[in-house]
């Protein structure tokens, strides 16, 4: 079951003295369990360690059964976080979301300072990056969870100074 993941996963942090932490978790219609969160440093989600700058964001994927299927990261200059991770029905494609500074890697147009929200598409099966857009504001943005239904993709979040509403 999706809730024996934590126990059947050997998730582990290479030595380092930093904080990681998982944010949110989804499973599909399959059973496949996708984990996002932030790490700092090292660690490894089971496919051998994997090195990081300061606080960068991650979505790890395992199987129903906790075997480890596959692993991204990315991130910008500073102290960027993973916040939620949704299925998108019908599709092969989770959405994730979080803030991160400077330029993440990731697709797309990335102002190159402050902290900004983003969403980001990536495939179930790979974990390639689909699509990735900030959601840029006059001053900064965070995104902290997502929900998707037939209709929509749906961002929690906070932002300060003025911010353009909806994602295309």
């Amino acid at each position: 079951a999706a809730s024996d993941v934590y126990k059947r996963q050997d998730v582990e942090e290479a030595p380092n003295t930093n904080f990681d932490r998982g944010t949110s978790i989804a499973v599909d219609e399959e059973g496949n369990i996708y984990l996002v969160g932030t790490y700092n440093q090292q660690v490894d989600f089971g496919g051998g360690v994997t090195t990081a700058g300061s606080d960068d964001p991650f979505v790890a994927s395992y199987t129903a059964e906790g075997a480890y299927r596959w692993h991204t990261q990315f991130g910008g200059t500073g102290h960027d976080t993973g916040g939620g991770v949704a299925v998108i029905p019908g599709t092969n494609e989770i959405v994730v979301v979080g803030a991160v500074t400077g330029d993440p890697g990731l697709p797309g147009d990335w102002p190159k300072t402050g902290l900004r929200g983003f969403v980001a598409k990536f495939d179930r099966a790979s974990g390639a990056v689909a699509a990735s857009r900030a959601l840029d504001a006059t001053e900064f943005s965070r995104a902290n969870a997502v929900a998707v239904d037939a209709t929509g993709i749906y961002v929690a979040g906070g932002f300060q100074g003025t911010f353009e509403v909806g994602i295309p």
